[in-house]
């Protein structure tokens, strides 16, 4: 059988007033009946009388209000007792709904600041008042004047299952949440019989009406095992009441919210907004409002008076009665000597200057300014109307394109709200607003000719006379076209045809030329699918085939919907050179990639092209700046001082946490994350995973362990010894140390949780994903971000994990984030804190703090260090193991508050003041240098025009948006790096194939050179190719070009490094940089500039 449909709450109220004989409620009067004595009958069914008989009510006990079990002071949800407001009102008892009883309603504050109710009366709109609403808000007046808004939190503050009530002869009413992963506090009501049968108040509402909803189920659940709290009764007390009535009798009939809320018996606060700023601040709080209003005599709407003339309302339009009646008008401003002059001035024909070319466009294709009036018809010889009806219209020739120059003001379709839509009346049928006109009111409009052009009242520049001219054209939505007639003026000159073309911005059109109009709302819906990531292509396509198969429809070309796009576009402001609207002149996520084999046209003819034979001799975007004299911009980064190495060689600190290749291989192939890992191998065994711990523990460090796949052949052989720096085995054995308690810890863990303790044989859990990383991958920096090392030094330090912390977690450090919800979402358990803290300082020297220690003097950097590592992190991990003694305790909190106070100038490279004014002159400087600052700690200002650090990157880049300026030169980096830039070692190539990328993509690439391909796999020779080698583009996920440049060699990590460390500020670099060579990228970056790109996070795109 078929279910009838079920209503809204205002479509519900509509049927109802209408079977009861009455007109629909309207505004603040529920229930209003016609009477002889309308105005009393008026005031006692108003909202206002409803709600106090509604008080005094609650104060006899007849009204029940029930306080939430924990909601905690001040109430912000209440439950209150059913109300039918029809008529004068009345109360509804508890009971299980019916025509005389029904269920508790549920009012409350939202973060909003806005009062909701689940009553019918309260869910006609937001603000809708009813009883219940202005009863919470007349008890809340003492504190919702001077209260901030509620957090998510606070709102649903309370137990999510709670028994509201109890009648011996009916049974027991419940209150559950409606939406426990959702924002909103709204509760579902809920009543169970003495028969043990059950109903939920939203039966009517989308939950199912057979089987048992989600509702029920929670709330059988709580009752059986015993986790129902019972909700208490709130008293309110006789002066409560009082203040209560005395604030809703002065209530003004606007529905009340929190921080704007109007105080009883004071003055109104006065506001230092203006008008428009309160509209606007009204429209992001999507507070109703009313369309715009005309503008006056200089509207649009009054100088197209066969249009919008008729479509002023009666209210609008003045009577004589009231004109004589009304006070004298206020006096007119001033007006200046330069109106009076022009207005005196007797109209002369424009001065003549240059012609445009016959290709311009829009603006720059006007060709002078004739004065026209558009009421008039060319034949009447004289304009009739003043001065106030005439304007000055462009002249341009007859064939340009985008001749539309007005600014539409409707540019997107959120301006709607401050758009003024006036009524064109000009129609046969009923008025229609200018933006509900369809296909077949333009063509009553071109049948009555209204679709015409200003009539010039001057001559035009080439001093003949005008001649009114119709053309057809055609006005096209992305859904229809339709054939119109549209009237323009031409000179009569034999040469050059001027003309005064059609604009259409009044009914909302743009026209692109004499033949062809667009409705702008097609074009709106083009850039905002183009916002969304959708191509212009796809975008367009989705609606063109709606209309091609009709008859008489015109359908245009992709290319002229592209070029009018564009035109519109840059009329609006909104043009191709512009950024992207949603991501900015920086945008959060960047895209880089190389596009190889771009085509040259003067590659193979022309000496010097990009694909010729002076290739190689040509100096590309990658090569190190040079001064004017020729010299290298050069520098010598040491690891250790300037960079945390990720291997074994060099010295200094590392970025991975266990060095030896050997046991890294051997904790992935633990893991088994990825399985099918081909260079992982195959599980480990028994005798690899005691192996494994032998090699982390082994005393000599420089030892290099073996690890084989049978478990019979008794202990692995120990291979050999490698070279290692006296000074870093202390560190190397130290993180091995870390790593195997971390081992063992698990092994314990998973024997008391009831699981296999043998890690070789069974999955690893929530540690799998992190094993694997410190195996897998080359550098560990990577596994806490800069936003989430505040976070995990809170929990090193002993505390508990805050709602915000485990957020920062999940987006600076996810892996880290999934362990500790799985060990209860407040701290990490005691045996993973030892390489937890390893990985926090592993991540603070491998993002810039490094090489401040000199003559001496160990820097600011372990000056913030020692508290935390020498001492709180030492006396936590004693005090896991035993209780410790007063002065222990004493020297915790101390050395933590010390740790907590800087080590957050650290973890951003922003020191305090304290901490600056305690560095020295070469800290000073180095940390400037690694921030992008000058010597006076100001950002970096653009290269001057001319400079010699600009010659390759002016010939061959192409980055003009604001703040990607050239800010500095490109160094070599001679430690690791040949004179053209390129590295000495594998850093630039491709993870998996170990090609650089030039390489890869000459053998993959077809038609990137000559015999490229298949035949270079079969020995063929490679000749020169006639293609350059590409370009490099930086784009936002939106698919906006932010710039690109040429490449003249293969692609590398040093195109993207080029342009982020030359052009982009420290501050405005993306969080996340997506490339297909993201691993070789980071490791690029971090050996180079290290506090540059610390707080980016480098993803590969597939």
């Amino acid at each position: 059988m078929r279910k009838k449909p079920r209503l809204t709450a205002a479509e519900q109220g509509t049927h109802r007033a209408i079977t009861k004989g009455q007109k629909a409620r309207v505004g603040g009067v529920p229930g209003a009946e016609e009477s002889d004595d309308g105005g009393e009958s008026m005031r006692a069914t108003s909202i206002k009388a409803q709600a106090l008989r509604y008080l005094g009510l609650i104060g006899e006990g007849v009204c029940l209000v029930i306080l939430p079990a924990g909601g905690g002071s001040p109430p912000l949800r209440l439950y209150m007792s059913a109300w039918d407001h029809n008529g004068l009102g009345r109360a509804k008892p508890l009971g299980r709904p019916s025509k005389e009883c029904a269920l508790l309603e549920h009012v409350w504050w939202d973060t909003l600041g806005r009062l909701n109710c689940t009553c019918q009366r309260g869910r006609l709109s937001d603000n809708a008042p009813c009883v219940h609403k202005l009863a919470l808000a007349a008890l809340s007046n003492d504190w919702m004047q001077e209260a901030t808004l509620p957090t998510a939190q606070r709102v649903k503050q309370g137990a999510r299952k709670e028994r509201i009530g109890f009648k011996d002869e009916l049974g027991s009413f419940f209150a559950v949440e409606d939406s426990p992963q959702g924002p909103s506090s709204k509760r579902r009501m809920l009543f169970r019989s003495t028969a043990g049968s059950w109903y939920c108040e939203g039966k009517n509402d989308g939950c199912p009406a057979v089987s048992d909803c989600s509702h029920v189920a929670a709330a059988k659940a709580a009752v059986r095992a015993g986790d129902v709290p019972a909700a208490s009764g709130l008293l309110v007390g006789s002066e409560a009441l009082a203040r209560a009535k005395l604030w809703l009798e002065q209530w003004g009939g606007e529905v009340p919210m929190i921080r704007n809320v109007p105080a009883v018996g004071h003055r109104e606060k006065q506001t230092c907004l203006s008008s428009e700023q309160r509209k606007l601040v009204g429209l992001l709080a999507r507070q109703p409002h009313e369309g715009e209003l005309c503008a006056g005599p200089l509207c649009f709407c009054q100088r197209h008076g066969a249009l919008f003339d008729e479509a002023r309302r009666d209210e609008e339009a003045p009577s004589l009665d009231a004109a004589s009646e009304s006070a004298p008008e206020a006096k007119r401003p001033r007006r200046s000597k330069a109106f009076w002059k022009h207005s005196h001035a007797a109209p002369v024909a424009p001065t003549m200057r240059p012609a445009p070319p016959v290709d311009a466009r829009g603006k720059d294709a006007i060709h002078g300014w004739v004065l026209a009036c558009f009421e008039c018809p060319l034949a009447s010889n004289e304009c009739a109307h003043g001065e106030g009806s005439r304007v000055h219209c462009p002249v341009m020739l007859i064939g340009t394109e985008a001749v539309q120059i007005s600014k539409p003001k409707l540019a997107r379709l959120s301006d709607a709200p401050t758009f003024h839509d006036p009524l064109v009346t000009a129609l046969r049928g009923a008025p229609i607003r200018v933006s509900e006109l369809t296909h077949a009111s333009f063509v009553e409009l071109s049948e009555r000719g209204l679709l015409s052009a200003p009539c010039p009242l001057q001559p035009p520049p080439c001093g003949t006379s005008w001649a009114e001219t119709w053309v057809e054209a055609s006005v096209t939505a992305s859904q229809w076209s339709r054939r119109v007639k549209v009237r323009i003026y031409t000179c009569q000159c034999l040469d050059i045809a001027h003309t005064v073309h059609f604009d259409g911005e009044h009914l909302g059109l743009y026209t692109w030329n004499v033949r062809t109009l667009f409705v702008q709302q097609s074009l709106q819906l083009l850039l905002q699918s183009m916002h969304h990531g959708v191509s212009f292509k796809a975008a367009l396509a989705m609606n063109q085939a709606a209309f091609q198969c009709r008859p008489g429809s015109e359908v245009l070309s992709e290319t002229t919907w592209r070029r009018a796009s564009l035109d519109y576009f840059k009329l609006v402001g909104l043009g191709i050179r512009d950024c992207c609207t949603l991501c900015g002149l920086h945008p959060k996520v960047l895209l880089c990639d190389g596009i190889v084999g771009v085509a040259n046209s003067d590659g193979g003819k022309r000496p010097g092209g990009f694909g010729s034979a002076t290739l190689d001799a040509r100096r590309s975007m990658t090569h190190p700046s040079r001064s004017k004299e020729g010299e290298l911009l050069q520098t010598a980064s040491i690891s250790g001082r300037d960079y945390c190495g990720a291997g074994l060689e060099g010295g200094g600190l590392k970025r991975q946490l266990v060095l030896q290749p050997e046991l890294r291989e051997a904790l992935a192939r633990l893991s088994q994350h990825r399985p099918r890992d081909e260079r992982l191998g195959p599980r480990l065994s028994e005798t690899g995973f005691k192996s494994l711990l032998d090699g982390l523990t082994h005393e000599e460090t420089r030892v290099v362990k073996a690890f084989g796949p049978a478990e019979a052949e008794g202990p692995l052989p120990e291979d050999g010894r490698r070279r290692l720096l006296t000074e870093q085995r202390t560190m190397v054995r130290d993180r091995g140390m870390a790593v195997c308690e971390l081992l063992a810890g698990i092994q314990d863990d998973f024997r008391r949780r009831g699981m296999n303790p043998k890690l070789w044989e069974s999955w690893v859990g929530e540690w799998s994903e992190l094993l694997y990383c410190l195996g897998a991958h080359d550098a560990d920096e990577d596994l806490i971000g800069t936003e989430g090392l505040s976070a995990v030094r809170k929990l090193l330090l002993g505390g508990e994990a805050s709602i915000e912390d485990t957020r920062r977690l999940g987006r600076a450090a996810p892996i880290l984030r999934r362990i500790l919800d799985a060990h209860g979402g407040l701290a990490f358990p005691g045996f993973f804190m030892p390489v937890l803290k390893q990985l926090y300082l592993l991540c603070l020297f491998a993002k810039g703090a490094t090489g401040f220690a000199a003559d001496g003097n160990l820097g600011w950097v372990y000056a913030a260090i020692r508290p935390f590592d020498a001492e709180a992190v030492r006396l936590l991990g004693e005090a896991r193991r035993r209780p410790l003694t007063p002065e222990e305790g004493e020297a915790l909190e101390n050395e933590r508050a010390v740790a907590n106070e800087l080590l957050p100038g650290v973890e951003t490279l922003h020191p305090s003041p304290q901490q600056w004014g305690s560095m020295s002159d070469r800290e000073r400087a180095l940390l400037l240098e690694r921030l992008g600052r000058d010597e006076e700690g100001s950002l970096l200002h653009p290269l001057p025009v001319g400079h010699a650090f600009r010659a390759e990157q002016d010939a061959l880049a192409h980055y003009s948006f604001p703040g990607w300026e050239q800010k500095r030169g490109l160094p070599q980096y001679t430690s690791f790096e040949h004179f053209d830039g390129r590295s000495r070692s594998s850093e630039e190539f491709k993870c998996a194939t170990g090609m650089t990328v030039g390489d890869w993509d000459r053998e993959n690439a077809s038609g990137l050179v000559k015999g490229g391909g298949k035949a270079a796999k079969k020995g063929g020779t490679l000749k020169r190719p006639n293609r350059s080698r590409g370009a490099f583009v930086f784009c936002c996920p939106h698919r906006v070009i932010y710039g690109f440049h040429v490449m003249l060699r293969g692609e590398s990590p040093r195109d993207a490094f080029a342009v982020l460390y030359t052009r982009i500020a420290r501050e405005n670099l993306p969080s996340v940089l997506v490339y297909d060579n993201a691993c070789a990228l980071r490791n690029y970056c971090m050996r180079r500039a290290p506090g540059h790109f610390g707080n980016v996070r480098f993803v590969v795109d597939r």
